[in-house]
């Protein structure tokens, strides 16, 4: 009996070994996918696998820190990032990491404020006010926060970010602002009615719904050609709109196969899915790297569509 019982200890210890593995599915291909992406791309990763029966593991977190597991492991087969990610993938100081890129749609930053807009915020300027309370994504870590300066400037309204915290400051009047890493979290404040606006990608705003109210920063936009801004990678770059890029990986084990499925991102198929999660329409996917050289420069305007 003792033999009998130490028999059966040795087969549930040899099993809870075995069995985690069991079953698992093995992905085709392993999908690296940027903060502000990963809606729409779960959407478009779903009806590829339901067309081709391919598994699609999706690895998510933010752009920057998926482009260093990309250059440290060198395990993922596509990656989708937003601008300026792309460049410091393809032409970066250790290697060119990408084979081909696209760039598959665009994201614009936007004011969100409260449902039927109860402080009557227009454009900037009006965030400036000293009843409007106001969010905004972090100043270094964000790459929407890195265009807040130009933004406001154009404004005439001065961005000041100090050791006590991060102010607005009109007519030699400051008032304090709050700052988030997360674009979510950011919206979310005025979701919560605990921020008055704003200032998040178009994107992020429209997943929030019927909860929060859109308005075009417009003119204060920074115009590609014209406005220069330090970017999120420390680099001085003209950023007037901000691409969303698809790039498959010299590292895949599987080229082929993230060939065709970076082509089914920058479809006109998959155009459509990005206008209903409310990217800025470009028209259209544009090529702009093969076999890790340029074809192509970011020609499209800094422009909103009014929501």
């Amino acid at each position: 009996m003792k033999r009998f019982g130490s028999l059966m200890m040795v087969v549930v210890a040899v099993s809870a070994m075995i069995l985690p593995g069991c079953g698992k599915e093995k992905p085709d291909l392993v999908f690296y996918v940027g903060g502000t992406m990963q809606p729409a791309m779960a959407e478009l990763v779903k009806m590829y696998e339901a067309k081709t029966g391919l598994k699609i593991e999706i690895d998510k977190g933010g752009s920057g820190v998926l482009l260093n597991r990309i250059r440290q492991q060198k395990r993922a087969d596509v990656f989708i990032c937003h601008d300026p990610f792309m460049d410091e993938l393809m032409e970066g100081h250790k290697g060119k990491l990408g084979a081909d890129a696209w760039r598959v749609s665009q994201i614009t930053p936007v004011i969100v404020v409260q449902p039927g807009n109860p402080k009557n915020i227009t454009c900037l300027a009006d965030l400036a006010r000293e009843d409007v309370k106001v969010a905004v994504t972090d100043l270094t870590y964000s790459t929407c926060g890195h265009m807040l300066d130009k933004m406001f400037e154009k404004a005439g309204v001065e961005i000041l970010p100090t050791s006590k915290g991060v102010f607005l400051k009109r007519d030699g009047v400051e008032k304090e602002i709050i700052t988030f890493k997360s674009g979510s979290r950011t919206c979310d404040t005025v979701k919560n009615r605990s921020r008055d606006a704003a200032i998040v990608w178009n994107a992020v705003a429209h997943l929030r719904g019927e909860a929060v109210q859109i308005i075009s920063i417009g003119k204060d936009l920074p115009v590609l050609g014209v406005d220069t801004i330090t970017s999120a990678t420390s680099k001085v770059r003209e950023i007037g709109c901000i691409g969303v890029t698809m790039i498959t990986l010299k590292c895949s084990k599987k080229p082929e196969a993230a060939q065709k499925f970076a082509e089914f991102i920058a479809s006109d198929e998959a155009q459509e899915v990005f206008k209903k999660f409310g990217y800025t329409d470009i028209g259209g996917a544009v090529k702009m790297y093969e076999n890790g050289e340029k074809i192509a420069v970011q020609t499209m305007p800094a422009t909103t569509p009014a929501k």
